[in-house]
């Protein structure tokens, strides 16, 4: 008997496809949301949304390139299927707030909406940089996760970390 009836080949097939969808996901430079979208077959949506106001120590400031002390919006989500509500990508975010236009600034302190959606909305021109230092699989699952910097009138905007679930590359096999 095959494991859950699929052959070999099949099986050979399922880890060769989460193999490309990782590299894809990892290699892009822009918004995962859309591509992501079309890999899990449904909408995603914010799942999970902690964020918090603060202001810059001096390592916050350091990687944003900002004066000590200015705001920043340091925020975790979950993004998830809007139907099955399973989690496919888990975010976090350290955000130069001075550095955003006021109706993105408005976007991220008053909704849920994934920051790629936002930056889109908006039609804000944006240069992504991978870290590549922090680009990698996650040894301990089929998981993977990027770091990226996200950069808006040549100041970076955002850091992001995103971890891309197990549920990313097995969706739909």
């Amino acid at each position: 008997m095959t494991h859950h009836g699929r052959t070999g080949l099949q099986r050979r097939q399922d880890f060769a496809r989460a193999d490309i969808v990782k590299r894809l996901l990892l290699a892009t430079d822009g918004t995962v949301t859309p591509m992501l979208e079309q890999i899990v077959g449904e909408r995603l949506v914010t799942n999970r949304l902690i964020q918090a106001k603060t202001t810059a120590d001096e390592e916050a400031a350091r990687q944003l390139a900002i004066p000590t002390g200015s705001a920043i919006l340091v925020r975790s989500t979950d993004l998830a299927g809007q139907d099955s509500g399973r989690v496919f990508a888990r975010t976090k975010a350290l955000i130069a707030l001075d550095v955003l236009p006021a109706r993105v600034r408005n976007g991220l302190l008053g909704t849920a909406e994934p920051i790629g959606r936002l930056l889109r909305e908006n039609r804000v021109e944006t240069f992504r940089e991978s870290l590549p230092d922090q680009v990698c699989e996650d040894d301990s699952s089929d998981a993977a996760r990027r770091h990226y910097a996200i950069y808006i009138n040549n100041s970076p905007g955002f850091l992001i970390e995103e971890h891309f679930l197990e549920a990313c590359f097995v969706h739909g096999i």
